[in-house]
């Protein structure tokens, strides 16, 4: 990093030997780092979030065996969860029969979450019957949460939902590949609009908004990526315009380049939308969009991370 560069503190997914997988916050000025462990469970705990007042972190906690990081989470059994930001508090907002996962605070003022449900009632990898998005509030309970995806939508229907907008809209991924904003409608029929990107059909994953809606950032998967047969692995870290009305996303940016032996993957825009982090092979780095420079933040090659989120960053 740049000797005048601030020091960042993030939220992420951490693993050890000693403490497996648990929600840590990290402060770092790419030379030192202080981490500091918020959850202690003999589960795995994943992708925290801030809320927009600073006051919680949600984050999901998978619960059966396929938290053995099989790869495949249709088979994972996880809870949506939420805690005070120095870690008390912790509290339980769905149950565990199936994969609740992807969560995203919303930005309209109702300080909602938001996530995807994948259902499969067998339990065999990649058997899966549907997804579709949910959302509930920190001071529910399990069962209390409501469906935003069409409730009669056909068997097969898969919605993926990420980052939120002020305006309520959702961004989602249909299918595999086809990018679009539902506006919630949980008592009727959601609507949707198509996103337009010049390089369809492939496929915007991770889907990071910045704070002022008009910038998005992701990890693009290449046409390389499909003949592989990998969505992750050798995927390109990328930011963008964003236009929220028309919607569009155009003057892609590339910040990383395709690497095979490397999974390179989830971003976070900080609170000023001046930086990028994003994890690398388990390092931390960070993109300075002005400068258009990548540098490490992570110091501790013992700790691996993933799911990194900006301290005050929504998401």
């Amino acid at each position: 990093m740049a000797d005048n560069a601030d020091k960042v503190t993030w939220l992420a997914s951490v693993w050890t030997e000693e403490k497996g997988r648990r929600i840590a916050s990290t402060t770092s000025d790419g030379q030192t780092s202080t981490i500091t462990y918020l959850t202690e469970s003999q589960y795995g705990d994943y992708k925290p979030i801030t809320s927009p007042d600073g006051s919680k972190i949600a984050f999901f906690r998978v619960t059966n065996e396929a938290d053995k990081e099989t790869g495949d989470v249709t088979v994972w059994r996880s809870k949506i969860c939420v805690m005070n930001m120095d870690g008390t508090g912790y509290k339980e907002l769905t149950g565990d029969a199936q994969f609740n996962g992807n969560l995203h605070w919303t930005r309209d003022g109702t300080n909602r979450i938001t996530w995807f449900r994948i259902t499969n009632d067998t339990g065999e990898a990649n058997t899966f019957s549907n997804v579709k998005i949910w959302r509930t509030t920190p001071d529910s309970t399990p069962g209390e949460e409501e469906m935003l995806s069409d409730p009669n939508a056909p068997e097969y229907f898969r919605e993926f939902s990420h980052s939120n907008l002020k305006d309520g809209r959702i961004f989602l991924i249909r299918g595999s590949r086809r990018h679009l904003l539902m506006t919630p409608d949980p008592v009727g029929s959601p609507t949707y609009e198509p996103i337009s990107y010049p390089d369809e059909p492939i496929h915007l994953h991770k889907i990071c908004i910045s704070h002022d809606e008009t910038k998005i950032s992701y990890m693009k998967q290449t046409m390389e990526n499909l003949k592989k047969g990998d969505e992750y692995m050798g995927a390109i870290i990328c930011y963008a315009d964003f236009d929220a009305s028309a919607p569009a996303i155009t003057n892609e940016v590339e910040i990383t380049e395709q690497d095979f032996g490397r999974i390179i993957w989830y971003t976070s825009y900080s609170p000023d939308d001046k930086r990028i982090i994003f994890a690398d092979n388990g390092k931390i780095m960070l993109h300075d969009v002005d400068a258009g420079t990548n540098s490490q933040l992570s110091t501790d090659d013992s700790v691996e991370y993933r799911y990194p989120n900006y301290l005050g960053s929504v998401k």
